[in-house]
């Protein structure tokens, strides 16, 4: 069950996370009792919101990520389609101009 942190409590996690840092300790419990002690939480409070937040963080990486490989995808395609568009355009544009060319011809030979 995920209980509500107060942001003040919020805020002595983060802080008694940068305070004791995982090499200082050779035993995590320990760190995670003195964890608790400055956030006045449970070390198994303590740890179980730090590893929510990290899954949530790591979540929202993970989806961040999967948007901007999907938003490149879909430039990558508009580049495509707009590079197939102007080759089509330019041999339109050569057939106008052709067909303009001979009509012209055709006119002038027949004067």
């Amino acid at each position: 069950m995920e209980s509500i942190w107060s942001q003040e409590e919020q805020t002595k996690l983060d802080n008694a996370l940068v305070k004791y840092t995982k090499d200082a300790y050779s035993n995590s419990k320990d760190r995670w009792r003195d964890i608790g002690l400055m956030t006045g939480r449970s070390p198994r409070e303590c740890l179980l919101r730090f590893q929510q937040l990290r899954n949530d963080i790591k979540l929202k990486y993970a989806e961040t990520k999967k948007d901007v490989h999907a938003e490149r995808d879909v430039n990558s395609k508009i580049q495509v389609e707009d590079k197939e568009m102007s080759n089509k355009s330019d041999k339109i544009s050569e057939t106008i101009t052709s067909s303009s060319s001979s009509s012209s011809s055709y006119i002038y030979n027949v004067s």
